[in-house]
């Protein structure tokens, strides 16, 4: 009998080993059920399309701030990209708008 004065659906074991086995396979059973509930959380939390969809304006502000931040960096490792790569007539060879981009990016370091 339990606490509640109920008997358990399982019988008693018979030896200390069928204990060990029975506890074993339960152990196993919980260990697996814990692993896909953190599974299927993590793959909740990775869903960005469902994330976007319940918070459109959210996401915009997000990809505005990580191009605004990540545009100069970008910038800067292409311009030394190219310099490094062609001898220093890497820059020359850019366009001109990205030209003038690294050059206002340089000016407020």
């Amino acid at each position: 009998m339990n606490v509640n004065g109920k008997t358990s659906p399982r019988s008693l074991p018979r030896s200390v080993d069928e204990l060990l086995d029975r506890e074993q396979q339960l152990a196993i059973e919980h260990i697996t059920e814990s692993v896909q509930r953190l599974g299927d959380v993590a793959w909740r939390t990775a869903d960005l399309r469902g994330r976007t969809r319940r918070h459109p304006w959210l996401a915009t502000g997000l990809a505005g701030l990580a191009g605004y931040f990540g545009a100069p960096w970008l910038l800067r490792s292409l311009g030394r990209a190219l310099t490094s790569f062609s001898g220093g007539a890497g820059v020359t060879a850019m366009p001109k708008v990205v030209f003038a981009t690294l050059r206002f990016v340089r000016g407020r370091r």
